[in-house]
């Protein structure tokens, strides 16, 4: 028994030098670089995106004037000058914008109709408005200026100007306000009334049935008056007792401007 204890002291002790000293490989290299010791990465913290709600559109609003020009932008320094062109504007805005054309007193010529459709209103839940200038009343007129006039009767105080041929218009207005035309005044005892006119019985006033025909209320584009479809048949070609056609008999004089 005491000679297996010393024997595996002796192992031992062989064993723990060996591990101290250094093998001959070892002892070549060069000393070993000190390695920093990091932590493990944190785990990565979460971004949030946020996206704001897009800003209300603000109205726009569009200048319309007598004296502005349609190369202009419709701004107050520089406003539109016709209907149509402030027309064209709103429809490239109206589809995300509230607009507002705003018109400057004045008369705007019209040389064809203005005409509006689904196009020229609110898209989306948008508004379109046209207002004049508070406290001013703009006039859109398709009616065709005329100048020239002379004093054709002063006593009567009538004037008359020259009209383009194939002008027939039942309106006239003179420095904004709407005038009388020139009228007569015939007796009652000159006249039968029928179901489709006058018959005119007397011969003195024979010379209004020659007078031209105007055009039907149908065809006029700048009134809003309702024409009877026209009567068909033998009847309309009638000539009645005073020898007149009936079809001219209630047509009226209208040969200047009666002040």
């Amino acid at each position: 028994m005491p000679t297996l204890t010393r024997a595996v002291s002796t192992m031992v002790l062989m064993a723990t030098g060996f591990a101290a000293q250094p093998s001959p490989a070892l002892a070549q290299l060069p000393p070993q670089p000190t390695f920093p010791v990091i932590a493990p990465p944190a785990a990565p913290a979460r971004h949030h995106i946020v996206i704001p709600n897009r800003p209300a559109p603000v109205p726009v609003v569009l200048h319309l004037s007598p004296n502005g020009s349609d190369a202009g932008d419709g701004s107050t320094a520089h406003p539109f000058a016709t209907p149509a062109r402030a027309q064209a504007a709103v429809r490239r805005l109206n589809p995300d914008h509230d607009v507002t054309v705003r018109i400057a007193p004045g008369t705007y010529r019209l040389t064809a109709p203005l005409r509006f459709t689904a196009d020229d209103g609110g898209q989306n839940g948008f508004t379109v408005r046209w207002e004049g200038e508070p406290g001013t009343r703009p006039i859109l007129s398709g009616g065709m200026p005329i100048d020239g006039w002379r004093l054709a009767d002063r006593a009567k105080g009538i004037w008359s100007a020259a009209v383009p041929k194939g002008a027939d218009p039942r309106q006239l207005t003179v420095n904004d306000r709407l005038a009388s035309r020139a009228r007569i005044e015939i007796p009652r005892s000159a006249v039968t009334f029928q179901t489709w006119g006058l018959d005119i019985k007397d011969p003195a006033w024979r010379e209004l049935a020659s007078l031209p025909r105007p055009a039907p209320y149908r065809d006029r584009g700048h009134e809003l008056v309702h024409a009877p479809p026209r009567r068909r048949g033998p009847h309309r070609r009638r000539i009645g007792r005073s020898g007149i056609d009936r079809r001219r008999a209630h047509r009226h004089a209208t040969a200047g401007l009666a002040q």
